[in-house]
């Protein structure tokens, strides 16, 4: 199945995700919190943040999970307050 999802720029949705991943494995951090905001200025946001949390588990490894998941977990705190 495909699916054909524009994002707010008129990126294809796949394309995104996956670009968002290679930078993340590239270490390429200006480019990946580049793609993460498209996503999230998209309403992509969550989708975003499992991303960013699954690639940094998988690609980068120990604290730096942690670090994006303490984000994440401010981010939702702060949401929560607004």
């Amino acid at each position: 199945m495909s699916y054909h999802i524009n994002i707010q720029r008129g990126y294809s949705f796949p394309a995104v995700s996956s670009a968002m991943q290679k930078a993340i494995r590239r270490g390429d951090a200006k480019l990946a919190g580049y793609w993460a905001l498209e996503l999230w200025a998209s309403g992509f946001g969550q989708y975003a943040w499992r991303r960013l949390l699954t690639g940094s588990a998988e690609d980068c490894w120990g604290i730096l999970t942690q670090e994006v998941k303490a984000l994440h977990d401010s981010y939702t705190d702060t949401v929560a307050y607004t």
